[in-house]
């Protein structure tokens, strides 16, 4: 069977663009959100204190039906070397992905949060004829304000997604999880992904070539990557987001506030200072933070 990954974050990151390039490598195996999550959290609840069953199943067998998961979802894959699954769950699941898989490395795929917003704002507006299933009744979707407040909270889209991505990055496994910065994806995809395959100990092949993603529609700009221009302040989400909560602080400044003492009093190797690319992390004891001053 093949070695297990996982790609994770926050929504409109990048986790997609992320598995299109991964997928490029034919022993490798990555796509978009799977339903293995929504299954892992489903069989983990029926087995748990509450349901009538739980007293008839052992902590083995519940390792087991979990495992089972991932070997009867990919069975189909069993001639790749690596699978990549990608679900914004895994970040709030670190420590028993940690026992299932104890090699395995989780990709956490990061973005400024007030970006996040206002990219899922543009989606929403660009279907004025249809109501998404993002928002349960009409209070939730009267305004941006109320879209913004509703997607922010701690079990929605945006709000669950940051939540468990903090809990990762401060967590005890840390050291398994690794931050990419979706500005950096977009302008250098071919470090960031010879970044990852050092993470996971895969061996760099070959180079990336025009175009990057081999998939219809998709391919390379050239020059630096950049965000569609926004309205004025930022564009309406950012701009509700802003009203709200004040000034944004984004993903990198936010993780740097907590560690940054101390990881300015850890020494770099010479590996590490190659690989230490500005907005590209790596968590925990292996982290490739750089000491600004």
């Amino acid at each position: 069977m093949p070695g297990f990954h996982f790609i994770s974050g926050l929504p409109r990151s990048g986790s997609t663009l992320l598995a299109a390039i991964l997928l490029q490598n034919p022993r490798f195996h990555a796509g978009m959100s799977s339903p293995v999550g929504g299954l892992f959290s489903s069989v983990r609840e029926h087995c748990s204190a509450g349901s009538e069953f739980a007293p008839l199943i052992t902590h083995e067998q519940r390792r087991n039906l979990l495992r089972g998961l991932f070997d009867s979802y990919y069975a189909d894959q069993a001639d790749k070397s690596v699978v990549f699954d990608t679900n914004r769950l895994w970040c709030a699941n670190l420590p028993a992905l940690r026992e299932l898989f104890p090699q395995s490395k989780v990709i956490a795929c990061v973005r400024n949060v007030a970006w996040i917003m206002d990219s899922l704002e543009r989606l929403f507006r660009a279907n004025p004829f249809e109501n998404t299933k993002l928002f349960a009744d009409a209070s939730e979707r009267n305004s941006v304000y109320s879209r913004v407040e509703t997607l922010a909270q701690r079990n929605r889209l945006v709000g669950f997604a940051w939540s468990a991505l903090k809990e990762a990055y401060y967590g005890e496994q840390a050291d398994s999880l690794l931050v990419i910065d979706y500005d950096l994806l977009v302008q250098n995809p071919e470090q960031v992904i010879r970044l990852v395959y050092q993470f996971i100990d895969a061996l760099v092949r070959t180079r990336l070539r025009q175009p990057v993603l081999r998939r219809p529609g998709l391919r390379r700009i050239p020059g630096r990557g950049r965000l569609a221009p926004c309205a004025s302040a930022g564009g309406p989400a950012r701009a509700a987001h802003a009203a709200a909560a004040g000034p944004v602080r984004t993903v990198q400044q936010a993780f740097l506030l907590g560690r940054r003492q101390r990881q300015c009093s850890q020494r770099h190797s010479h590996q590490e200072q190659l690989n230490n690319i500005a907005g590209l992390r790596v968590a925990g004891a292996k982290g490739y933070m750089p000491c600004n001053g």
